[in-house]
Parts: C-alpha cells; sequence; structure tokens
C-alpha cells in the first residue's frame, strides 16, 4: 500500500505526491481507483492499519459510534463488528473490544438504543464523536478521499493510494470512467465502484447526477448477475447509502440498487433507508423494475401500504383521485375500500364533479352541475 496526495487530475492522468518520499508522479486513472473520505475509517484503516488496530483498543466506544455515524440505519452488534472486521481488523480483537463498549456505546451523544440495535441520531449541532480518546479526524466526505487502485492498475509492485483535498475529486473519476461508454464502470471491482459512488457528495450539477445514476445502474445490474461470492464484497450499508441518495424511477439507478439488493439482503430491504423519499406514485412507476420485490409480503406489508394509505389520506383533488385509481392491482390490495370512499369524500367537497360521482356510486339522484 502506497500513500500520497492527489493533486491535480488532467483527463485520464492524476497527479501525486506521494507520503514515502515525499516525490510527485504523474499516474493514470484506473478502472479499479476507488475514492475513500479523509478522515473516514476506510481511509483510517488503509492509510495507518496499525493505528487503526490501535485505536481500537484505546477507543473502543469512539469506534463504534463511528460506524454507527457513517453508515446509518439500524444496527446491532454483529453489524458493527461486521463492518469493522471488513476494515481489516481481527475478529476476536472486534469481539473483545465490543465486550468493552457495549455498555457505555448507547450513553454517547448521537446514539440512540432500542431492542438491542444502535442508531446515529446526530442533534442538531453536532458534537464529535469519542469515547475515550478522539478519533481521526473527520472532515467530511467532500474534504478529501483516498484512492486505491489494484496492483495491475499502474506499473508498480505495491498498490497505489492516494489522498486529495478536492472535493470534486470523486466526481472528476467518475466521469473519466464514463468517458468510455461505462466500460471501465463495466470492469472495475465491484468495492471499487460503489466506494467511488459513496464518496460522490455535495451539490452535484445535473450531468453529473445523470453520471451518478448511470453508474449506480451498471453497479446494480452486475451485482443481480453476480455470484454470491462476489455480492459478498459489498455492504448494504454504503449500497443503501447510495440508493437512497438517488432519484427512484423507472430503469434507474435506484431501481438496479433495490432489486440487487433484495437478492442478497431480504430480510433488510425493507429498512427505511432503502425508501427515504419516495411515495406511493414513484414506487407504481417502477413496478416492472421492481415486481419480483413488491411481491413479497413484509414488502407489500412494510413499504407499500404505508404508502398507498398515506397517498389515499392527501387525495385532495380530481387528479389524485386519478392518480389513486390507476395504482397497479397489488398496491390497491394494500388500501381498504372505505379509504378509497374516504377520498372520494373528502373530493367532492369541492369538486362538483367529484360529488356527482359520489352521488351515482352511491345510487342518489344529483343535482350537482
Amino acid at each position: 500500500m502506497r500513500t500520497g496526495e492527489l493533486l491535480a487530475r488532467d483527463r485520464g492522468m492524476l497527479t501525486v505526491r506521494w507520503d514515502d518520499d515525499g516525490s510527485e508522479e504523474r499516474v493514470p486513472i484506473s478502472a479499479t481507483t476507488t475514492f475513500m473520505p479523509r478522515g473516514s475509517l476506510r481511509h483510517e484503516a488503509f492509510a495507518d492499519p496499525a493505528g487503526f488496530a490501535a485505536r481500537l483498543e484505546k477507543d473502543a466506544v469512539g469506534l463504534f459510534a463511528q460506524v454507527l455515524r457513517e453508515v446509518g440505519g439500524r444496527q446491532r452488534s454483529g453489524d458493527l463488528k461486521k463492518h469493522l472486521g471488513e476494515l481489516g481488523l481481527d475478529s476476536v480483537a472486534v469481539d473483545r473490544a465490543w465486550r468493552r463498549a457495549q455498555k457505555r456505546l448507547g450513553e454517547v451523544e448521537g446514539v440512540t438504543e432500542a431492542n438491542n440495535a444502535y442508531r446515529w441520531r446526530p442533534a442538531r449541532h453536532e458534537a464529535p464523536v469519542t469515547g475515550g480518546e478522539p478519533p481521526a479526524e473527520e472532515a467530511g466526505p467532500a474534504a478529501g478521499a483516498e484512492v486505491r487502485a489494484e496492483p495491475d492498475a499502474f506499473a508498480e509492485a505495491s498498490t497505489p493510494a492516494f489522498t486529495g483535498e478536492d472535493a470534486s475529486a470523486p466526481r472528476q473519476l467518475l466521469r473519466g470512467l464514463l468517458e468510455q461508454g461505462g466500460r471501465d464502470v463495466e470492469a472495475a471491482p465491484l468495492p471499487a465502484v460503489l466506494d467511488l459512488l459513496i464518496a460522490v457528495d455535495g451539490d452535484l450539477t445535473e450531468d453529473d447526477e445523470r453520471r451518478v445514476d448511470e453508474a449506480a445502474r451498471v453497479l446494480g445490474n452486475r451485482l443481480e448477475s453476480s455470484s454470491a461470492e462476489e455480492r459478498g464484497t459489498i455492504g448494504w450499508d454504503g449500497l443503501a447509502k447510495v440508493a437512497a441518495r438517488l432519484p427512484l424511477t423507472p430503469g434507474g439507478g435506484r431501481s438496479a440498487l433495490l432489486a440487487a439488493a433484495f437478492e442478497q439482503w431480504p430480510e433488510r430491504i425493507t429498512e427505511e433507508i432503502w425508501w427515504r423519499d419516495v411515495d406511493a406514485l414513484r414506487l407504481a412507476a417502477c413496478e416492472s423494475d421492481l415486481r419480483r420485490l413488491f411481491s413479497d409480503a413484509a414488502v407489500q406489508e412494510q413499504v407499500i401500504a404505508p404508502r398507498v394509505k398515506r397517498e389515499a389520506a392527501q387525495t385532495a383533488n380530481r387528479k389524485g383521485l386519478a392518480q389513486l385509481l390507476a395504482l397497479p392491482a397489488r398496491f390497491m390490495e394494500c388500501l381498504p375500500a372505505e379509504e378509497v370512499a374516504a377520498a372520494f369524500r373528502r373530493v367532492s367537497r369541492t369538486d362538483p364533479y367529484a360529488a356527482a360521482w359520489l352521488d351515482a356510486l352511491e345510487g342518489k339522484s344529483s343535482s350537482h352541475h
């Protein structure tokens, strides 16, 4: 592993200042290049593995709290330990650290515990996460990144890695990977594509949003056709974080990620992070993409039904009625008839046409014009 600072990008070339000898070098961008935010656990694990292992011993509470903050969602002890194991920490050491940290983790500001599961719910002005010695300084995803490439990416014996302060670097790399019609994204290791998508954050141009969505679509399609072993290299938390930032559209990146995630983690697909900012109409528009997922009883009960009922409760005009009645049959199965009738009655109070329809449906003579 070789680390350094990413100084600049010029099309397919990256200018790097290496940490070991201070030299600057131009190296070619690679399909296996991966960004990691400076200050993140992944960056810490790759840049200073010995220090990362020492931190587990000195500040286990702060380390587990940082896992919660970075991955989001509801995490059980096994999830937290697995995440640290994936970053190269010894499983025995992680188990030992968890036993020390477990009783104190729920006391950390921003951490909530319920039913043996933990969440990060930061205060409006978030305090630093620490349970002992302070963790590595966190600058957030936009402040810097580490790039890691496989040995064959460059003509060097060691695996290159570099960091930088350019907030636009991840999106620039993504542009480079998509310049050749997505072939590089198709060829890159699955974790590399996911890490890059996680690092692309902040205010994006429309073109960058389109590129992110396209890369996510390619990743989702690749995951669906990959072996179980290959899919096992991807963490559900990172994938969910990327999906939650994308719009849900037919044929889009979020649809592809959801379909792939359902195949790998069906028991976690109902967690709210996957469905953030998605209403019944957006779900219905993607029915053909997510038909298998929508057939799942848990998804119908915990994802579709609440959104369909909310749609009915918010219906306030004829257009809303039309959209409600046009929902797919599997969606309407989740909606009691009395809630549809209530929507009709609500609209009929201000719309004479809806009032006339309601009278006709109820067998009343109508005087509405």
